[in-house]
């Protein structure tokens, strides 16, 4: 291979890097907004014609409202390229209904994002599970915020 080609090669492999490490660092930005109780900055990302854009808007409103939120999110997988990528990650969550650490109910979730770059900022497509994000069982519903 000759240096001009190898050259390529590592630009091309820099390229994909940047990709997956931009769609994790979105992710970890939303993990710090969950935590922080911002809403609006956790829902940032997705994009508002995905579907069931509105139940995960609800929901998350009602969980950065009613709780405390710990939050910790491990990457499992990143693949795809520039324009798209499915990322699955292991998420556990500690909620404590209003800040009451003796009602903290803690749950994994393993989530799968689909992203697309739209424009220059990457859109969060499609979220599975969906109820990912739901309010504690038990300790609160959905409601309007």
């Amino acid at each position: 291979m000759t240096r001009r080609a190898l050259v390529i090669a590592s630009l091309a492999a820099i390229g994909r890097a940047d990709s997956a490490d931009e769609v994790w660092d979105l992710i970890g930005a939303m993990a710090s907004a969950l935590s922080e109780a911002n809403a609006s900055e956790f829902m940032h990302p997705f994009d508002s014609s995905m579907p069931g854009y509105q139940h995960v808007h609800d929901a998350v409103t009602a969980i950065t409202r009613d709780y405390t939120i710990e939050v910790a999110v491990d990457q499992v997988s990143n693949d795809g390229n520039d324009s798209a990528r499915t990322l699955e990650t292991d998420w556990r969550l500690g909620f404590a209904l209003g800040g009451d650490a003796a009602s903290l109910v803690r749950r994994s979730e393993r989530i799968k994002f689909k992203l697309e770059k739209k424009g220059k900022p990457w859109r969060i497509v499609s979220l599975d599970p969906l109820p990912a994000f739901d309010p504690p069982a038990g300790q609160a519903h959905l409601r309007a915020g």
